[in-house]
């Protein structure tokens, strides 16, 4: 069951608008002789660094949210440039460490995360 993203959050924006595609094959080194290439998935995994610009209250609900759904996948909205009118919604999960940053009375917050295809 896909995690409910907090109403209390704003979208996050994609930074330039880029997302790394990685590719689903893996080489296997037999040790001697040619190396094998197999297959590790069916989709291509989709990457894109996401960041938020929080008040201490929604730094809060972040935090909270991450310790629970952090590898679940979730379903909410994402901003591709800092035009609020432009979202998309999308299926995601969070691929990496969450980086948070004071800035003033505000958290810089950014993460990598994995985009359903």
């Amino acid at each position: 069951m896909a995690a409910t993203w907090p109403a209390t959050l704003p979208p996050p924006l994609i930074e330039g608008h880029a997302a790394s595609v990685a590719v689903p094959a893996v080489r296997l080194d037999l040790g001697v002789g040619w190396t094998d290439a197999r297959r590790r998935a069916g989709s291509l995994p989709q990457t894109a660094r996401a960041s938020w610009l929080l008040s201490a209250e929604q730094a809060r609900d972040f935090v909270l949210f991450a310790r629970d759904h952090a590898g679940e996948w979730s379903t909410f909205a994402i901003r591709v440039s800092t035009d609020a009118a432009e979202v998309a919604e999308v299926r995601a999960r969070f691929a990496g460490d969450v980086d948070m940053q004071p800035v003033g009375d505000a958290w810089a917050v950014a993460v990598e995360l994995e985009i359903s295809a």
